[in-house]
Parts: C-alpha cells; structure tokens; sequence
C-alpha cells in the first residue's frame, strides 16, 4: 500500500492526505509511482502462487476476516471513513500474531487489499476467452461475489462516507478533517481499478446481469 504506487491517489479528493498539525517526522508518505521491488513481490505472489484463490477463500469462509470486513462496507458499523483505514506492518508490531492481529480489528482489511492488488495485475494478461471461458483467475460466479462485495465498499467509499445522517433526517459532514491514511487510499484505488477492468470487460461480454453492477435506490 505504501509503496505500490497507489496509496497516494487519492481518487475521492476528500480531505489532505496528511494532518497538517502533526509531527512531519511521524507522517509516513506513501509512493506517487511503483517502486521496481513492490513491482517485482506483486509478480512473484501473483504468477508463482495460488494467493488469489487462497484470499479469496480466507474473505470468504474466515470468521475474522468476514467481521472485520463487514466493519469496512457497512456504514453503520464503521468507526471512521474507508480513506483513514490503517494497516501497521508485521515489523512495526509486538506480541503474539494472533492478538496483535485481533486488537487490529483491520485484518479482513488487510486481506481485501493483497486481494484486489493481485487481481487487477493479474487481469492485464488474462483475456476474455480465459475469463469466461477456462475461469481464470476464478471462476465465473466468484467473479460476480466479487463484484457485489467492491461495489458496496466503493459506494460506501465515494457516496457515503463523510456524510452522516442527522437525527432530524439531515445531511451533515462529519469527518473531513479525519487524517487520510495511505493503506485507506490505496484499498479504495486498487478496488476502483478491478472494478473499471472488470466492468470494461462486461460491456464487451457480459459477466453478470447489467443490474449487478447498479446501486439499488441510488437516486431515492
């Protein structure tokens, strides 16, 4: 996320990508562009392991996982806007694997993230007739889960967040000031961009029912 080139494009434009009242020597920067060795892990993972199969499985049949994921496209759930959602890495944690990673309360985060990063580099060498037709990199009707699942957190990422529902029915900001964090970035980008390859390639053959890709009671 920090340095795969993506967690500084900030494709909501909410608030600065950094807290101006902090410490500069404490504000981590992430990368505008790619660097080679973050490249180079992303085709390892991507081409030498079955990753994409495995986290798909994990977001869908791990406990963990589904509730922290939940956490991330319900609103009502959340503590706090997709775009500030931080991820700490294994060297910069203490303690057990297992605990540290439960007080994160971010690991289904986190899984979503390697996730979609992999399958959009993957889809830059997968063509149609593989997608459709030999159910690669996953079969047909995972892809529309997956479709369903990104749909819901770029909705609550785009049109939700930063706007909260007043008791008395209106609309109020509530969090433009909240610092933006390059993990929360980089999850929304990543997940903007499998979703376009995904949606480019339905306009040429359809991989669901148009209707899939729609908001339902977007406009009420």
């Amino acid at each position: 996320a920090r340095w795969g080139g993506a967690g500084k494009e900030d494709i909501v434009g909410r608030a600065s990508t950094k807290n101006k009242s902090a410490d500069k020597s404490s504000i981590k920067e992430a990368l505008g562009k790619g660097d080679p060795l973050a490249q180079s892990l992303l085709n390892a993972i991507s081409f030498s392991t079955p990753v994409l199969k495995t986290l798909w499985a994990i977001i869908q049949s791990d406990p963990l996982a589904i509730s922290d994921l939940y956490k991330v496209i319900d609103e009502d759930k959340a503590s706090g806007p997709i775009r500030c959602l931080k991820a700490h890495p294994m060297f910069e944690r203490s303690g057990a694997l297992n605990l540290v990673c439960r007080s994160d309360g971010n690991l289904g985060s986190v899984v979503l993230y390697v996730f979609v990063s992999c399958l959009a580099h993957i889809l830059i060498v997968t063509d149609d007739v593989e997608l459709h037709d030999m159910s690669k990199p996953l079969p047909p009707h995972q892809i529309r889960r997956c479709i369903l699942l990104l749909k819901k957190l770029l909705y609550r990422a785009t049109c939700v967040d930063d706007i909260k529902a007043t008791n008395d029915g209106s609309i109020s900001a509530f969090s433009y000031s909240a610092e933006t964090n390059y993990f929360g970035l980089a999850l929304i980008s990543a997940a903007s961009k499998t979703m376009r390859d995904l949606y480019d390639r339905s306009s040429r053959r359809p991989i669901c029912p148009p209707k899939l890709w729609l908001v339902e009671d977007l406009l009420e």
